[in-house]
């Protein structure tokens, strides 16, 4: 999300973007588990597999997450190059939100597991639901 300038401090750009990782690694861990059974079951009932119960909980405890507690941004950052991002607190603080994908990912992975599957499914199952949520996010954007 692209939010205009505020002023912010580096503690509050971290503690939201902490929240945020939290948020988003539970629910990217939760989604990746049960896409495929909860879109299953929403077809079953004359739904759309992407846009089940679960992967739209998530989205909007992501969204309502970031909206809530923003890292805010101004275009001084937006026109920086790659390496002029990375020397400020909004770049590492985005890059700790966003590190709460791969945390869900990893944890899904790893109760998924549990259940015996070969490692290909395991990454299968987890990438359907993390490709589902971000079908939604996208489809969001657009309108």
């Amino acid at each position: 999300m692209n939010y205009l300038q505020h002023a912010q401090s580096t503690a509050e750009k971290i503690g939201n973007s902490l929240v945020n990782n939290l948020v988003i690694a539970g629910t990217t861990a939760v989604s990746d588990i049960l896409t495929i059974p909860m879109g299953l079951f929403t077809v079953a009932t004359g739904g759309n597999f992407i846009e089940n119960p679960i992967n739209r909980w998530a989205v909007d405890a992501q969204n309502s997450t970031q909206k809530a507690l923003p890292i805010y941004r101004g275009s001084d950052y937006e026109d920086k190059n790659l390496l002029g991002k990375m020397g400020t607190n909004v770049f590492w603080a985005d890059l700790i939100q966003n590190l709460g994908f791969t945390e869900g990912m990893m944890a899904s992975s790893l109760a998924l597991s549990y259940l015996k599957l070969p490692s290909v499914a395991i990454s299968l199952i987890a990438s359907i639901g993390e490709g589902s949520v971000e079908a939604i996010n996208r489809k969001d954007e657009v309108l």
